[in-house]
């Protein structure tokens, strides 16, 4: 992978988290300043990730992770890394709030999850719950709902690439039938990364055919938002399904307008790799950084912002105030996550050695 490409797919990863972190600034509070009068893009943060997950996995498996074994501990160091600090955290503001801000943390989940605490980390340890129609984030932390979906788009491509004859067959049928429509319908998302990586291998741009197909790229998804496209295909998807969609399907009844916003950015992708943009590169270490704090700001801004919104309020008359303090716990905690995925992926080989003793060589 080239510096220029890189440095697009970490750029990718700040936007993203932006656009999701902007996208949920305004509910706790009434003011946020020139973020009420942006569009909401939160949900195209998600899709943009899902594609970037899926291209940047294809990817890994292809060099580094090429091995049943290597991929799992990859995987597992990664969302390990981040998920299990930002499950602690989410946890004990919760248990915060309650205590001494209980006004303020009074919705039905403040009070069914927390007094079932143990039935609900086994659900969310597993990555289950969003499985059939269980929709069961990590309380106030709604993002955790796409990391229920991505983890078992891990296992699916798992099942796909190390996979042989009929035992495949079998196992992608049970893990579709395990998690449900939901998951299934969605996958495409990611799915499209995998496959746009694919391609990259197969054919060849020039540098003026892949600007043009940037600028397309680009331009066709400022189109679509301000013309309602993906919405508007969504809702007409769900209309002619009789509206069983809307009422079954939760996050994933939108996947037909995601997908084109989807497209948008693989496509994108698929350029910036051929478009020779050598000036990108030299951001690459500003960029790189910023994007190494990304997934952690993606799992922990909810129960940040709202627990900041909340203790914070005689002193902030906007949400700019919490938003600011939730971007400098990102950055103290993520030194510990996301920048330690190496010490992560150490702890669990370590613990694969113990659960599942790598065979003997020969």
């Amino acid at each position: 992978m080239n510096k220029e490409l890189s440095t697009y797919l970490n750029l990718l990863r700040v936007v993203g988290a932006l656009e999701v972190l902007l996208g949920h600034m305004c509910i706790w509070k009434t003011s946020c300043g020139v973020v009420d009068r942006l569009p909401y893009l939160g949900s195209d943060g998600v899709v943009m990730f899902f594609v970037l997950s899926g291209y940047v996995v294809a990817y890994a498996s292809d060099r580094k992770d090429a091995t049943p074994r290597s991929f799992a501990i990859s995987r597992c160091a990664r969302i390990g890394s981040v998920m299990l600090p930002a499950l602690a955290l989410t946890v004990g503001f919760e248990l915060i709030g309650i205590r001494w801000f209980p006004d303020a943390y009074n919705e039905a989940f403040d009070r069914y999850q927390i007094a079932k605490i143990w039935l609900y980390l086994p659900i969310w340890l597993s990555f289950t719950s969003e499985v059939w129609t269980l929709n069961e984030p990590i309380l106030i932390n709604s993002p955790f709902w796409s990391l229920c979906f991505e983890v078992w788009f891990y296992v699916f491509f798992a099942v796909s690439l190390f996979g042989r004859g009929w035992p495949r067959i079998a196992g992608m049928i049970g893990i579709a039938v395990f998690v449900g429509p939901k998951i299934c319908i969605m996958s495409p998302l990611w799915f499209l990364g995998v496959w746009m990586y694919r391609l990259q291998g197969r054919i060849v741009l020039s540098p003026t055919q892949a600007r043009l197909l940037l600028a397309l790229s680009c331009s066709f998804y400022l189109a679509i938002k301000l013309l309602g496209l993906d919405e508007a295909t969504t809702t007409a998807v769900d209309a002619a399904l009789g509206h069983m969609p809307l009422h079954y399907l939760q996050m994933a009844w939108s996947t037909p307008g995601y997908l084109i916003v989807a497209a948008c950015v693989a496509c994108s992708i698929l350029a910036m790799r051929f478009a020779g943009f050598t000036l990108l590169g030299y951001w690459a270490r500003p960029i790189g950084f910023t994007a190494s704090f990304t997934f952690t700001l993606y799992l922990i801004h909810m129960p940040a912002l709202k627990f900041f919104a909340t203790v914070s309020g005689p002193y902030f008359g906007s949400m700019a105030g919490p938003a600011v303090l939730t971007v400098l716990l990102t950055f103290v905690l993520g030194m510990t996550t996301e920048r330690k995925t190496a010490q992560w992926r150490a702890v669990m080989s370590r613990l694969f050695q113990v659960v599942l003793p790598a065979a003997k060589a020969g």
